[in-house]
Order: structure tokens, then sequence, then C-alpha cells
């Protein structure tokens, strides 16, 4: 089983690679393969890097092949699952998991969580919603799904409702993009004082950037125009990589003053 190992190891290295080495990867993965046709990781690795790299059919045929070889492992399911997903096949794909969560009763949050991130990264966001409210009526308290849930939920205009989702994460791992949420539900709600201090409390982690940027656009909203552009000049200086980025967006602020 070494062997399969090794090669999902290499269907995640090549997968960093960019969307024009898809072919050369699947040519390497392919050639790779064929020493063991017979490994079910050996097909899982495959039909990883397939739907990576754009490929969901000769994703979906990996999977049935890995599911063939090794029918008790959900990786394979959760496998053509995902390319069912990526084909729009979603009536197939909602089937599949019924069957999935039937026989892996005791992984129904990680696999429910699992298949809203698939459904919300090709834009079904009314069944990821639902994938996630199942799974927060299973397990209110999967921090994971109620952050996702409240990002929908704000996208989709409910204040309210995001505010009752996010703001029991305030206090704990996820407190940090919580503040950044709830920076965004009090912006929409034009109450700049309240979304300047949440965006103030976000000062590390993955949303510091984008709460930094809102930070600097409800400080001009306020007026006060100088600390804004101060906190872009920041910005640029923290993060020259980005510097285009700031430049347009301190442009843009400065334009809807």
């Amino acid at each position: 089983d070494g062997e399969g190992k090794g090669l999902l190891y290499v269907a995640r290295l090549l997968s960093q690679g960019t969307n024009s080495d898809g072919d050369t990867a699947l040519r390497v993965m392919d050639k790779l393969v064929s020493q063991w046709p017979q490994l079910p990781d050996a097909q899982q690795a495959m039909g990883i890097l397939a739907l990576r790299f754009g490929k969901p059919q000769l994703a979906e045929a990996a999977a049935h092949e890995a599911i063939r070889l090794d029918p008790g492992n959900p990786d394979h399911a959760f496998l053509l699952i995902g390319a069912l997903v990526k084909q729009n096949r979603l009536d197939d794909a909602d089937q599949q998991m019924v069957t999935l969560l039937n026989k892996n009763a005791t992984k129904t949050a990680e696999l429910r969580m699992g298949y809203a991130r698939l459904l919300l990264e090709s834009d079904q966001r009314d069944r990821a919603r639902t994938q996630l409210q199942l799974l927060l009526k299973e397990k209110p308290g999967e921090t994971d799904a109620r952050y996702a849930l409240g990002v929908i939920t704000v996208d989709d205009g409910d204040l309210d409702a995001a505010e009752r989702l996010f703001k029991p994460l305030l206090k704990g791992r996820r407190s940090l993009d919580a503040a950044y949420q709830m920076g965004r539900v009090e912006e929409l709600r034009k109450n700049f004082p309240a979304a300047l201090e949440y965006y103030e409390r976000v000062s590390s982690g993955s949303s510091a950037i984008d709460a930094a940027v809102r930070r600097a656009y409800v400080m001009a909203r306020l007026g006060r125009v100088d600390e804004a552009q101060g906190i872009m000049q920041g910005l640029r200086e923290q993060v020259p990589q980005l510097a285009q980025r700031f430049y347009v967006t301190e442009g843009d602020l400065l334009l809807n003053i």
C-alpha cells in the first residue's frame, strides 16, 4: 500500500501547478498509475489530479475504478461526488451523498462540510446552504459550518440572521474571521462606527488584509480621509506584492467618499 500512498503524495504535489501544467501533470500520473492499476489509491490519485485540472469525466472514471477496487473507502465515494458536482450532475451527487452518509454515520459532520465546500466552489449556494443547515441541526456547535452559513447569509442580505450566526463565534478559534464578518454586517447596515470597531479587532489572520481595506473605506466614509490613506500606504509597505491592488483600492476609495 506504500505505492498507493506515494502516488497520493505525488498527486498533491502535481496539483500545486498552474492550470497550464495540467496536461503534463496528468500524463505523468497516467504513466505512474499504469504501473499499479489495481491499487485503489492509484486510481484515487489520478482522480484527484483530474478534478484539479478540470477533467471531471476522467475523475469520475477513476473514482468508479477506485470504488470497484475498494468499495468501503469513503474517500473514493467522495471523489465521485466531487466529479459529479463539477459536471453539474447535482441530483446524482445528492444521491451518492445520501448513500455515503448512510454508510458513514460517524462522519456525518465532516462529510456534509466537505460537500458544502464542493457545492460552494461550484457556486451552488442554495444546495450548500441546505447542507450547512442540516449539519447545524445535527451539530449546532460546528464552528466552520456556522461561519460558512453566515457568509452565505450576509451575501443574501439577511443581516439579522447573519448576526445571530456570527455573534457566538466572536469568542473562539474563528473570532477574528467572525469579527471581520460582523464588520461587513454593520457596514451594510451603514452603522459605520460599529463596523470600524469590528474591523479594528482583526489584527492578524486570514481576514486581516481585507479588514484593513474595509477599515480604510469606513474611515473615508466617516470623513477621516487622511487616516484612510495612511492605512493604504501601510498596506503597500507591508505587502509590496499587492501594491498595485492597494493603489487601485485607494483610488476607488477616494472616488466614492
